[in-house]
Parts: C-alpha cells; sequence; structure tokens
C-alpha cells in the first residue's frame, strides 16, 4: 500500500459509527431538566459549607462562585449537544442543524434572561 492510499480517508458506509451522532444530540438535550435540578443542588454547596445562609448579604466572589456552578451544571448537557451536533454536522449529517440551532436558542435566551435579571 503507498503512503499516498493509507493517507486517503476510506469512506464510510451509510450505516457506520457517525449516524448516532444527530440522536445523541438530541438525547442530551433531555437530560436538561436533571441538570437543571443538579445545577440547584451545585448551587447549594457553598452554602453548604461556610456559615453563610441564602438570605445573608454575601461578599461578590462569593455570588459569582454560587452563580458559576449553578449555571455551568445546568448547562453540561447543552455544551455536550452542540459538540456532538457539530461533529455530525461535520460528518456530512445536514441533520444536526436542528439541535445546533436548539442550542443555539437556549444559550441566547439563558443569557439574556440573566442580563435582564441582573
Amino acid at each position: 500500500m503507498s503512503t499516498v492510499e493509507r493517507r486517503v480517508r476510506p469512506q464510510r458506509r451509510h450505516g457506520e459509527p457517525d449516524r448516532h451522532l444527530v440522536t445523541w444530540s438530541w438525547l442530551v438535550l433531555l437530560a436538561l431538566p436533571l441538570s437543571f435540578a443538579a445545577g440547584f443542588v451545585a448551587a447549594y454547596l457553598p452554602y453548604a459549607f461556610t456559615d453563610w445562609q441564602e438570605t445573608d448579604p454575601t461578599p461578590l466572589w462569593f455570588a459569582l462562585l454560587v452563580a458559576v456552578l449553578g449555571i455551568g451544571v445546568t448547562w453540561v448537557p447543552v455544551g455536550v449537544s452542540g459538540v456532538l451536533a457539530r461533529r455530525a454536522l461535520f460528518a456530512g449529517r445536514t441533520a444536526a442543524w436542528a439541535p445546533l440551532l436548539v442550542d443555539v436558542l437556549l444559550t441566547i435566551g439563558a443569557v439574556s434572561w440573566i442580563v435582564i435579571s441582573v
């Protein structure tokens, strides 16, 4: 086998490994309600390990820590779904635009809600 033949990537058949990427991208988004609940738990952890209560005035760094933990844990399924949809898109699956669009709309909605709330 020549070096040219080794460097050319063989064509995948229609039912090969990348066919499930779009399906998994949608299925991961179904975990968003669970990650929402887990985000509340993660945001409560700093309060559990300190003497501060939720109603007490806290320093800015503590409020940012709570916000980053809560939002970060909540947004894990959206990030994973985006990565899977992007992989499927680069593998030639045009159906991957739909979950990618949902991920972008969820992110824009959440960021705008956070900006309006602040």
